[in-house]
């Protein structure tokens, strides 16, 4: 009896040092995480301010070497930081909430970020971010972000742009009949486009260039510039096409499908048997699909927002379409 009684009294001591040691040590893991929740909230205020002012340096040293973010390599966003004409005017990360587990942390909230491309394409998004931070070597560095915008619809429909054949565009390019596929390609990549590590881009000023149908024979651009588009901007473009060898002629501010004669009164020599009323394609039977999607990139939408997934082989096959036609 004794010998039960000395066990219930080992027992009760046991949960007395139990309900005194607990709350300490709860409270100094809640006291940990606070302190760790801190230094990742500065961190991300450093992120912020050093994507505004293109600080590679100090992205290198909150970003792991392993960093992704939504799939895209630490090298690949550190590039698209870098492209000149890309400028950042704000980045907040907000509404953070903080998940501490030892080592790794991981931070979610909403990311608003702000700029303009090429100094006349403005933007605005908001995205919903996941940030995952790990501890390495007694220092914090950020190994993964996902982000996915939020679609403001409303807003999108106010700032939706016409395109087509059936806008009146800026600039509309005749090239020479005998100009070779890759020298409309060189024409476009260097004369409209400037290039960077992501690729080509339209020239600072350009908001859209369009393959459209040949007429009497000549292969024919159509570019639209920005409404705040430079005076600069506009004349040094037009320059360097009316200098390029492979123009034939330039026409401004027109509509592109009203254009039936380069010169007299000769009709539309594109070879179509079939109308095309504004914004519609009404591809010829005897296309292939991938002949069909080329055609219909080229028509009714700029190369830029192309969704195939080659756009080289997209305007190659246009550019044989027309040759035999």
């Amino acid at each position: 009896m004794s010998e039960f009684l000395s066990m219930k009294r080992f027992a009760f001591l046991i949960l007395l040092l139990v309900a005194a040691v607990s709350p300490t040590a709860s409270q100094s893991q809640r006291t940990n995480d606070a302190r760790i929740e801190a230094q990742l909230r500065t961190l991300t205020r450093q992120w912020d301010a050093a994507l505004v002012t293109k600080n590679i340096n100090t992205l290198n040293q909150i970003l792991a070497s392993d960093f992704v973010i939504t799939g895209l390599p630490k090298t690949a966003y550190l590039a698209l930081i870098k492209i000149p004409e890309l400028k950042y005017s704000s980045a907040k990360k907000q509404e953070i909430k903080t998940r501490v587990y030892g080592n790794t942390a991981v931070l979610f909230g909403r990311n608003e970020i702000t700029g303009t491309y090429t100094g006349a394409d403005s933007f605005s998004s908001v995205f919903d971010f996941m940030d995952v931070w790990v501890k390495r070597g007694g220092r914090w560095r950020c190994v993964a972000e996902f982000s996915n915008r939020i679609r403001d619809e409303e807003a999108e429909r106010k700032q939706m742009v016409p395109i087509g054949p059936d806008v009146k565009a800026d600039l509309v390019i005749f090239l020479k009949v005998d100009a070779s596929h890759d020298e409309i390609e060189t024409f476009w990549e260097q004369t409209l486009s400037t290039k960077s590590e992501k690729g080509h881009w339209p020239r600072p000023g350009i908001r859209d260039i369009m393959r459209l149908f040949a007429v009497q024979g000549h292969e024919a651009i159509a570019v639209t510039f920005f409404p705040n588009a430079t005076q600069t901007q506009r004349d040094d473009i037009r320059a360097r096409v009316k200098s390029s060898s492979i123009v034939y002629k330039v026409m401004e501010d027109v509509v592109p499908q009203d254009i039936k004669s380069i010169e007299g009164p000769t009709s539309n020599n594109s070879g179509l048997d079939v109308d095309i009323p504004p914004g519609i394609w009404h591809a010829p039977a005897n296309r292939s699909s991938h002949e069909e999607a080329a055609l219909f990139c080229s028509m009714l939408i700029s190369w830029r927002f192309c969704p195939c997934s080659d756009k080289r082989t997209c305007r190659w096959l246009l550019f044989r379409l027309r040759r035999q036609i």
